[in-house]
């Protein structure tokens, strides 16, 4: 009886194992999971879902024997019609069951394509977290297995997290004015979330110009990197410079701070090079002269107003009356010395009137000089003496109707003597002399009103005493 007893025991015992071993395997089969490790051994997590691992196909086995045929069975009952099940796939899962199975992604029963669900297919409908931004669904990011928290991420609701553009100053962002951040307006906040600075393309308050990455402190006439106007003084030679030595630039050095060479006459004293400079006022006959040197007695220019004379001067440029000679300056210019000077005597214009007459009435006129140089009318003619001098006459002097017969006796030098006019008549007719004028420098010095008969000859004499006319001692 007790071996009874305990067979029966071990067969119940046996039993319920095998049915805890087959209700565990269905269990399995869809038991939700997260990782693989969440799945019994010979399953994996698909999908949120332990399946099944398929292993490798066996080899194909042999062809068993042909069985006996056997007893045709008697005909049973026709059944009833049973309802037609899902479709099955060559795995044996069943779309819209409700349960994920191998070869599907998701099986909610429903399988609408809805956002979040299943598509009829069992495969994934739009989702927040598959990677494909669905703004129609409200998404506003999505970078898929990307998803997460911190600055700059999408969030698992595919919201966007903290992020410049968002109007919050966040993290390590400088600014954030949201959509009125831009790359090129003045003043904005940039599209990074950094607040406008020299160098980003944006000529910004307090800026003259901003040309960004060509920005350049060595090109010419570029923006500088400081985001000033090129000038001069920055050390680069720009349009319309001559030279940019930057610091060095100096009005006492080679190039002044106006970026033009330092050259004589530009009003700037270069030092060790020039004495001195007035610019426009350089002047030979000043104190700076045209080589900006100064005006110093020797040099061979008259300081004006300052000096009476600078070196050694020819007598002939000193006016009319010298002829040649030099003047000679003394040591510190104060004193010209022109005793070394040949004076001419002035221009002599002598002109004789005739008494009034008839037109039978003659007379004739001999101008000569102290060298012995005759000149007789009628006639205009010039007669030259040696080494220098002339009597020029003008007119012809014979006729009443005529007169006056006067002759200039001119460019005589350092004469000492007596220049004379002889008047005759060669004819028995009346001559008569009713006046002289003698004119010097355009001014009559001198008028002989004494009636002289020329019938015979008479005389005029005009002495000279070197340089002067002994005006006084004019006679017949």
């Amino acid at each position: 009886m007790k071996k009874s007893t305990s067979k029966i025991f071990f067969l119940v015992v046996s039993v319920t194992l095998f049915f805890v071993f087959i209700v565990l395997s269905c269990s399995i089969d869809e038991d939700e999971c997260a990782l693989n490790e969440d799945c019994f051994e010979g399953y994996s997590c698909v999908d949120g879902f332990c399946v099944e691992d398929g292993g490798d196909s066996g080899n194909t086995g042999n062809t068993g024997d042909t069985g006996n045929t056997g007893d045709t069975g008697n005909t049973g009952d026709t059944g009833d019609t049973g309802n037609t099940g899902n479709t099955g796939s060559e795995t044996g899962a069943v779309c819209g069951n409700g349960i994920v199975e191998t070869g599907e992604q998701c099986d909610d029963g429903v399988n609408d394509g809805s956002y979040g669900g299943c598509n009829p297919d069992c495969t994934f409908a739009p989702y927040c977290g598959d990677g494909i931004v669905h703004k129609e669904y409200g998404e506003e990011c999505d970078d898929g297995p990307d998803n997460g928290t911190g600055y700059g991420k999408c969030n698992f609701d595919c919201t966007k997290g903290p992020h410049c553009g968002d109007g919050v100053i966040n993290g390590d962002e400088e600014c954030d004015d949201g959509e009125d951040n831009s790359n090129t307006a003045p003043n904005a906040c940039r599209t990074d979330c950094t607040l406008p600075f020299c160098g980003d393309g944006v000529k910004d308050d307090g800026e003259e110009c901003d040309d960004g990455d060509k920005n350049s402190d060595t090109a010419r006439n570029a923006c500088r990197t400081d985001c000033t106007l090129p000038r001069c003084g920055d050390g680069v030679i720009d349009d319309g410079e001559q030279c940019d030595m930057g610091d060095e630039n100096s009005d006492t050095g080679s190039c002044t701070t106006e970026c033009r060479w330092n050259t004589c006459g530009d009003g700037f004293v270069y030092d060790g090079v020039e004495e001195c400079d007035h610019g426009a006022d350089n002047s030979n006959s000043g104190e700076c002269k045209l080589d900006c040197t100064y005006n110093v007695c020797g040099d061979g220019h008259l300081w004006e107003g300052v000096e009476v004379c600078d070196g050694n001067v020819a007598c002939t440029s000193l006016g009319g009356s010298y002829f040649n000679g030099y003047a000679i300056c003394n040591e510190d210019c104060t004193v010209l010395d022109e005793s070394g000077c040949n004076k001419r005597l002035p221009e002599l214009e002598v002109r004789i009137y005739q008494r009034g007459g008839a037109f039978s009435e003659r007379m004739h006129v001999e101008w000569q000089s102290p060298d012995g140089v005759k000149c007789q009318s009628p006639s205009s003619k010039t007669c030259y003496a040696t080494p220098v001098g002339e009597i020029f006459i003008i007119g012809d002097g014979m006729h009443a109707d005529r007169s006056p017969n006067y002759a200039r006796y001119r460019n005589y030098q350092n004469v000492h003597g007596e220049f004379r006019a002889r008047v005759y008549n060669s004819l028995n007719g009346e001559c008569g002399v009713d006046k002289v004028e003698f004119v010097i420098g355009g001014s009559i010095v001198k008028t002989l009103t004494a009636n002289q008969n020329c019938k015979t000859d008479k005389t005029l004499k005009m002495p000279a005493a070197g340089d002067t006319w002994d005006v006084d001692n004019f006679r017949w």
